[in-house]
């Protein structure tokens, strides 16, 4: 077990021993060694004591408090941190030079731009009657991709933009006509497609905090996205890699109707998942997440090198 999701209501915790306790029990499963849990994801009436979550953080245990229909982060314990303060030095002097800053910021929308085509390679494969659409976005990620290495630090925002454009247009005929998917929206989500995006992202985006702050580097201030309040820029930098990822997986989670339409509720304050789907959607995420992580842990570990070496 890596992490321990707690979606229902009234739910409480604690901590004895080596113990994650939780009541009432669910699944029979009341207790569980704290050996065997890197985070813990709770939404709804969850209570704990300042005790408990004490114990949590000498464990190096994450915590992620998701309130609000749309399940947006409100708080997090981010675990084992780093405690290396060389490394913001680092940070800080980088992210203030747009000399510095600006390798990074392009070698961020490269990435992100190479994860978006093999995954429309592996789409046209699969999905051939989609060839025209699928063909036209690959030409913009390919034009993107021609123009980052002359493009400054506002004109990359633009071109991230349009390949995202693109990308997304071509999501509107990837995923099932019953969602009617008609492009990305939030806050709030307008459909199914929409709210699993949401969902991930803020999952993804938790773990990129995480991994920020295990290699000891301040996730609010990052390369490619300017400090904004609120806003854990540098974990949004870390995350831009992977969402061509996050949203390919997610086509083919709808495309195997393993989630339908029937899992999530639609109103007025829009659309979330049931309570069904969210049991489903959490350990799909889950098994998921393992190579998202990976890869977050070995950016940060490759950017404290790299900070390391402009900086020095």
């Amino acid at each position: 077990m890596s992490t321990v999701y707690l979606d229902r209501k009234n739910l409480s915790i604690d901590v004895k021993g080596g113990l994650l306790e939780i009541s009432p029990a669910p699944r029979g499963r009341g207790s569980i060694p704290l050996k065997l849990v890197t985070r813990l994801v709770m939404c709804g009436r969850v209570s704990f004591n300042s005790s408990a979550l004490a114990r949590l953080a000498q464990h190096g245990i994450a915590v992620v408090c998701l309130a609000g229909r749309n399940h947006r982060c409100a708080a997090q314990m981010t675990g084992i941190t780093g405690n290396d303060a060389k490394r913001r030095v680092h940070q800080f002097m980088a992210a203030t030079k747009p000399e510095l800053r600006l390798p990074i910021a392009r070698d961020l929308i490269a990435a992100k731009m190479r994860a978006g085509l093999r995954e429309l390679m592996v789409l046209e494969s699969r999905r051939p009657a989609l060839r025209r659409p699928i063909k036209k976005a690959t030409r913009t990620l390919l034009e993107t991709e021609s123009c980052i290495a002359d493009a400054g630090l506002d004109s990359l925002i633009g071109l991230e933009g349009a390949a995202a454009a693109a990308w997304f247009r071509v999501l509107t005929f990837v995923f099932p006509r019953s969602l009617e998917f008609s492009g990305r929206n939030r806050r709030p989500p307008r459909d199914p497609a929409n709210a699993v995006l949401s969902l991930s992202y803020t999952l993804l985006h938790a773990e990129a905090v995480a991994a920020c702050a295990g290699h000891g580097l301040d996730p609010m201030l990052g390369f490619l996205h300017e400090p904004a309040h609120g806003r854990e820029s540098l974990a949004c930098d870390l995350i831009e890699p992977l969402r061509p990822r996050v949203d390919a997986r997610i086509v083919e989670l709808f495309s195997r109707q393993e989630l339908t339409r029937e899992h999530f509720s639609m109103n007025t304050a829009g659309c979330r998942l049931k309570k069904t789907g969210r049991h489903i959607f959490y350990q799909w995420w889950e098994a998921q997440a393992l190579p998202f992580r990976r890869y977050l842990r070995r950016r940060g570990h490759e950017l404290v090198r790299s900070l390391e070496q402009v900086t020095s």
